[in-house]
């Protein structure tokens, strides 16, 4: 990972790595139970039917959008995705915000929608385009390498968030959901301006991916130091 076209490529799959697992999703699928408990819905059957609808909807759109995902622009599906996610969170943070001071079960019923909501909007970038991306941002000689840190960051994330997320839904409740809002934002900021368009390159271009700007670069520097010399 010399050259700065690697480090580009290890930052990105640094970042898939992390924004898998603090997109939401573990929030979703190992802390429904108190998620729900928060917006005031307590029976245990309430809690594994809905856990039930979730797990079965999140399957139904993961392994339909998996056969349609790769045909589109995969930055611009990742901007919508990332978008999509905060702007869930932010209403999710805000119904159950509403939830806490009035008690109105229609706000429960808002955030359990809202989470429904989520499945799709996930899995339109964060489940099978990043294993199509991936492969397309590493050069064949570096791209198990670019495999492995993006296992590494996402087991660390995971790491977290089997630790993190229980002790900051019992202490700040709904408010947690805000560092959640936070970190999307970030993504949606770090994909604007880092992520490269893959879709429909050959193999040849995208091994020059990042390299291809280095030398553009470079060759405008040495047209300015001729143009320089030339004019002194």
């Amino acid at each position: 990972m010399k050259t700065p076209g690697d480090r580009k490529r290890v930052a990105i799959a640094a970042f898939l790595g992390l924004a898998t697992q603090w997109s939401g999703n573990g929030l979703i699928s190992y802390y429904l139970s108190p998620i729900l408990t928060n917006v005031g819905i307590t029976d245990a059957l309430t809690k594994q039917t809905i856990n039930l609808g979730i797990t079965l909807w999140g399957a139904v759109t993961a392994f339909t959008i998996a056969f349609f995902s790769t045909r589109f622009p995969r930055r611009k599906v990742y901007l919508l995705c990332t978008s999509l996610i905060l702007v869930v969170f932010i209403l999710w943070t805000a119904f159950s915000a509403r939830f806490a001071e009035t008690g109105d079960r229609v706000w429960s019923g808002l955030v359990v929608t809202l989470i429904f909501l989520y499945q799709p909007c996930y899995n339109m970038a964060f489940n099978a385009l990043t294993y199509a991306y991936l492969p397309e941002l590493f050069p064949y000689r570096i791209r198990t390498r670019g495999a492995a840190v993006f296992q590494w960051f996402s087991r660390a994330g995971l790491f977290l968030n089997t630790f993190v997320n229980p002790i900051g839904m019992q202490q700040a409740g709904w408010k947690y959901l805000t560092s959640y809002c936070v970190f999307i934002g970030f993504e949606i900021v770090f994909i604007y301006f880092l992520f490269p368009e893959t879709v429909n390159k050959s193999i040849e271009e995208l091994a020059f991916l990042f390299e291809k700007d280095a030398h553009a670069e470079q060759g405008r520097r040495i047209r300015e130091q001729a143009e320089g010399i030339s004019k002194d």
